[in-house]
């Protein structure tokens, strides 16, 4: 059984297959990380979710995708321009489909390997951010959920502090798991940056370059950054190709150190 990672799928189903083929991935065999935001901006989100679903071998975190998709489905958030999410919003899944999606994780611990969709906070150490990640995970899980999601929706930037209490500390871990790439110097994300590195302000640093984050022990897969491109750095391994915009999907095998990657089929 081999382990391979697949960067933001965005919804790009024809790519996904034609990376599944280049790669020779097996996914009734192999176990498939997925770094989240796998629907959504692309144009068969409903083939890619029901492909995911039907994985023997998945480890997937959430993705600001993801959570987009639950506000809209709670309704609590109205649609964006660019999205495409009427298919699974009018399928007849659609109460399995948001209760699958809500039940995922946001961080996946494994020996040696951790995955988030976007990034880390240093000061939450590695076992700090699981019990941060548990505790936003449960909101999501229970029976209040849209509630939580409503919340999220309304937060503007938050910032996670340990003088955070109940839903305002979840919301701020939720933000920062799910959309965080640029950081100051102390682990506090500026949530505005969204460009490569080479462009970032002398005042911000990427995230994974924030001195106490786990980086000896395990390496950390993330995606979300598609003008940080898909690399390895410092560390950790970056996943997300651009795909939606036109560049690639990329699949990195976590036991050969290796990327595959597959030039996007979609015209979208």
């Amino acid at each position: 059984m081999a382990r391979w990672a697949i960067g933001d799928i965005h919804g790009c189903y024809d790519t996904l297959r034609a990376l599944i083929e280049r790669a020779g991935i097996d996914p009734k065999r192999d176990e498939i990380w997925l770094v989240g935001d796998i629907i959504n901006r692309g144009p068969r989100s409903l083939d890619v979710l029901r492909w995911a679903m039907s994985l023997p071998h998945l480890q997937m975190v959430l993705g600001n995708h993801e959570i987009h998709f639950l506000a809209v489905a709670a309704g609590v958030r109205k649609q964006k321009n660019l999205d495409s999410l009427n298919e699974l919003l009018n399928a007849d899944e659609l109460d399995e489909f948001v209760d699958w999606i809500r039940t995922r994780p946001l961080m996946v611990s494994r020996p040696g390997w951790i995955m988030v969709h976007a990034a880390l906070m240093a000061r939450w150490k590695h076992q700090g951010a699981l019990r941060e990640c548990e505790r936003a995970e449960a909101l999501l899980c229970g029976p209040n959920w849209p509630a939580f999601i409503a919340a999220a929706r309304d937060a503007v930037d938050p910032v996670w502090t340990p003088e955070l209490r109940g839903t305002e500390r979840s919301i701020a871990t939720l933000s920062m798991v799910t959309r965080g790439r640029a950081c100051t110097a102390d682990g506090s994300p500026d949530y505005r940056y969204k460009m490569g590195t080479r462009r970032m302000p002398k005042w911000l640093l990427p995230w994974y370059e924030v001195d106490g984050l786990p980086l000896k022990k395990s390496r950390i897969l993330f995606g979300h950054w598609a003008a940080h491109g898909a690399r390895r750095v410092d560390g950790a391994v970056c996943l997300d190709g651009g795909c939606v915009w036109g560049r690639d999907l990329v699949a990195y095998n976590l036991d050969s150190d290796s990327f595959v990657r597959q030039p996007a089929v979609e015209r979208w």
